[in-house]
């Protein structure tokens, strides 16, 4: 388990893709890494997740509990 506030987390929920690229070609993150409650990369960032288009931004909730 990794630190909720740890930089990966930060990353997956704030950051660029493109940041979170970097960790893993650094091995400094990996693809399997888990925050306190067990919850995935994936899962973490889709609880942030903000979808930007021409004429609004739109945030999505996402199907299961954050």
């Amino acid at each position: 388990m990794i630190p909720n506030d740890s930089v990966v987390f930060m990353i997956a929920s704030f950051g660029k893709v493109t940041d979170l690229i970097e960790l893993f070609e650094k091995g400094t993150a990996f693809l399997t890494d888990r925050d306190e409650q067990g919850r995935s990369l994936l899962s973490v960032s889709l609880c942030n997740l903000t979808v930007k288009s021409p004429n609004a931004d739109i945030v999505c909730k996402s199907w299961f509990e954050c």
